[in-house]
């Protein structure tokens, strides 16, 4: 049994050991115990075991929780402990003390939380430490400053949150690096840089959003990882990405899949001379790709694969140059080309995720030559854009949009040319060609508007397409035609449809039509009074259908002129009808005959009026018409016996009825005594439809707009006179009956 070397005792249910298990055993190098159902170790077992080389304890069924101290002391030969899965909850600080020679550790999936600075003090010959999938929250600094030798640390699957500086101290020979899956959100300031010699960092699944060195600009926590092969960073939160990532001379593999990464320059992600460099950008939030600068790197000859599949990207304009490098990648012509020859993306099944009317198309679906961008960057506010790249055209659609005039400016990208829609708007004028921008202008389309001329300044010598249809253009100026003709290059003139007006002064446009009629479609260039197609008509045709339309617009405005004429002639006598008939009267009243229906009336007038103006009254009015004219009048004063009355109301009533007409003189005395006194007889004078009423409107500075509401709208029925009115006499006499006079002219008496 003395030469006994391995003891393999594995899967065998031991609950229990006892401390000379292996006292007899003293060249024994290799002892397994995984697999049983140990819940303690002796500390004295190994202690004649002074050759051993390998103690292996994995995958114990029950919880060993911690090893003796000095469990392992004075081992100096050992070189392999494996205590993986065996319940661990602790370990003493001194449990490797003097293992020399020891070079690897396997304590994966235990319950380990933390671990003592001098744990690892005089173990110099480690290679190897394995600490994943268990519960360590925190590590103190120097814990590996003596393990010059380690090559591989693995940390994976425990709790940490921040990488501290100093803790990697010690270790300038490790190659990998392995955290995956901790709560990492912060990785300090120059943390790696002691890892000089570094082959393979692992940091996915953690919970990384930047890794920018924030002491210096435009630099990452990686900067000093000079040797770095492989960088994983799957599976955290990180947003961009930087240069100085994919420069490292020897770095081939790069994974930042399932991260947050929202936009990639090409021209910014380079790799070292010579070195093959795979970046594996896949299920990112990359909406936009971008190729700045790339043709500047011609010098280099490195090349690198780029992996891009399952991102939302956006299919703006800033897409054209992946599509035309996706098109001419494979073309012999193109392999000069530096990005196309030095990069390979590989796009898998890559579809836009916007604009809207693009989305769910697959990228290798589009085409670079017809590729159509929409913009908003130079657009103006109530317009629509495009940008064609493959012919660097920028569209502006301000198409039906109610403008009455032009856009003031005109923005679009560097080295493009403008093609301007405006039609079916309301403009009256041509933009002016010299405001901002509108040099940039190739083609101006100005169909179904309100343009009536045409000026030098409206055109441009860079126009090439000038769409004038369906306006309101009558003629062109001949300097306006020279310009054109002299001055600009145009592929396309469009005249159709406007209202021509032809005459003599169309000779000059009809000679620009038939010089340049290779650019113009002149089928709808046609006269607007007959529709004839200006480029068949002769200089002598234009001139004759001149003179014939100013003829027949003599003709017809001296017709207008007539009817007017008879027009002011018969509005006049209408108007004067009424003074004319008067005047006649007045001349010839003996060819006047009265109505024979009043013959059988006492009274030819009845008047009414107040007492205090009786004596002027009878003097300036009464004694005039029975003296002169011979009126026969009832007046209150002298023929109105009131007292053979019962009913004063009834009297009236009947002289009323026994008089032609009825005269009320209308005075201040009259509204303030008798209207006031008697208004219901007046009312009832007023009212009776059959009785023909005259009002003599007696005081000068009475209007009949400011006196009794009820009183004026009785007086508007009837035939009002204005005793001051120097034809009051006239009107009076032709008011009153008409009678054959048997005395002298009536006389007026004031």
């Amino acid at each position: 049994m003395e030469s006994l070397k391995v003891v393999d005792i594995r899967q065998n249910n031991l609950q229990n050991l006892s401390a000379d298990m292996f006292f007899e055993l003293s060249n024994i190098e290799s002892i397994n115990l995984s697999h049983n159902n140990l819940t303690n170790l002796p500390l004295e077992l190994l202690k004649n075991s002074k050759k051993i080389i390998e103690f292996k304890l994995n995958y114990n069924n029950q919880n060993l929780q911690t090893i003796p101290s000095l469990f392992f002391a004075k081992l100096s030969r050992i070189r392999v402990i494996e205590m993986t899965g065996s319940g661990l909850l602790f370990l003493p600080e001194n449990i490797f003390l003097s293992l020399f020679n020891l070079e690897y550790i396997h304590l994966e999936y235990n319950f380990l939380k933390n671990l003592s600075i001098n744990i690892f003090n005089e173990s110099y010959s480690l290679k190897e430490i394995h600490l994943g999938h268990n519960e360590i929250e925190t590590l103190p600094i120097g814990i590996f400053s003596s393990l010059i030798n380690l090559r591989i640390l693995d940390l994976s699957w425990n709790q940490l949150e921040t990488i501290t500086t100093g803790l990697f101290e010690g270790l300038e020979n490790l190659e990998q690096l392995i955290i995956d899956g901790n709560k990492i959100k912060e990785i300090e300031q120059n943390a790696l840089c002691f890892l000089k010699n570094l082959l393979i960092a692992k940091f996915s699944n953690n919970n990384l959003t930047t890794v920018l060195n924030t002491l210096e600009n435009n630099n990452t926590i990686f900067h000093c990882l000079f040797n770095i092969q492989q960088l994983h960073l799957e599976n955290n939160q990180i947003t961009d990405i930087f240069k100085n990532w994919t420069s490292f001379m020897n770095l081939n593999y790069l994974n930042l899949r399932n991260n947050h990464v929202k936009s990639i320059n090409i021209g910014s992600i380079k790799s070292s001379d010579y070195s093959n460099l795979s970046i594996y950008l896949e299920n990112n939030k990359i909406q936009t790709i971008e190729f700045d600068n790339c043709h500047n790197e011609l010098s280099f000859s490195y090349f690198f694969e780029l992996f891009i599949d399952n991102n939302p990207l956006i299919c703006d304009c800033k897409i054209y140059k992946l599509l035309f490098y996706l098109e001419e990648r494979s073309t012999v012509s193109s392999l000069n080309d530096f990005y196309v020859k030095n990069y390979q993306i590989n796009i898998g099944n890559l579809k836009c995720h916007g604009p809207e009317f693009s989305k769910t198309t697959k990228i290798l679906e589009l085409n670079s030559k017809t590729f159509e961008c929409l913009d908003t960057d130079y657009c103006p506010k109530i317009c629509n854009c495009k940008m064609l790249p493959e012919g660097e055209k920028y569209t502006i659609d301000c198409s039906q949009k109610n403008l009455t005039e032009a856009p003031s400016m005109i923005m679009a990208p560097e080295g493009y040319h403008v093609e301007l829609n405006l039609t079916n708007n309301s403009i009256k004028a041509m933009p002016n060609m010299s405001q901002p921008g509108y040099e940039k202008v190739s083609l101006l389309s100005l169909e179904n508007n309100k343009i009536n001329h045409l000026n030098d300044t409206n055109l441009s010598t860079n126009l090439r397409v000038l769409n004038l249809k369906n306006n309101e253009l009558i003629n062109i100026n001949n300097s306006v035609l020279n310009f054109i003709k002299n001055k600009m290059n145009l592929s396309v003139l469009m005249l159709d449809n406007n209202p021509w007006r032809c005459n003599c002064e169309t000779r000059e446009f009809l000679k620009f039509l038939k010089t340049i009629n290779s650019t113009i479609n002149l089928d709808n260039v046609t006269c607007h009074v007959n529709d004839k197609k200006i480029i068949s008509l002769s200089q002598e045709e234009l001139c004759h259908h001149e003179n014939k339309w100013i003829n027949n617009f003599i003709i017809i405005n001296c017709l207008i002129m007539i009817i007017i004429i008879i027009v002011i002639i018969f509005l006049t006598t209408i108007l004067c009808c009424c003074h004319f008939k008067i005047w006649l009267y007045d001349l010839f009243s003996c060819c006047f005959i009265g109505d024979k229906k009043e013959n059988n009336k006492q009274f030819d007038a009845f008047l009414i009026f107040s007492e205090l103006d009786e004596n002027v009254l009878i003097d300036k009015l009464i004694k005039p018409l029975e003296e002169s004219r011979g009126f026969e009048l009832c007046v209150n004063y002298s023929d109105w016996p009131r007292s053979r009355y019962d009913n004063l109301s009834n009297g009236v009533v009947e002289e009323v009825e026994n008089s032609k007409r009825v005269v009320l003189i209308l005075s201040r005395n009259f509204i303030n005594i008798e209207w006031s006194k008697y208004p219901s007889i007046y009312r009832q004078i007023l009212s009776d439809k059959s009785a023909n009423i005259i009002v003599i409107i007696y005081d000068k500075n009475l209007s009949i707009n400011n006196i009794d509401s009820e009183l004026r709208g009785y007086l508007k029925r009837h035939t009002c006179l204005d005793w001051d009115d120097p034809w009051f006499w006239k009107k009076l006499n032709f008011a009153l009956p008409h009678k054959y006079k048997t005395k002298e002219k009536l006389k007026i008496v004031y």
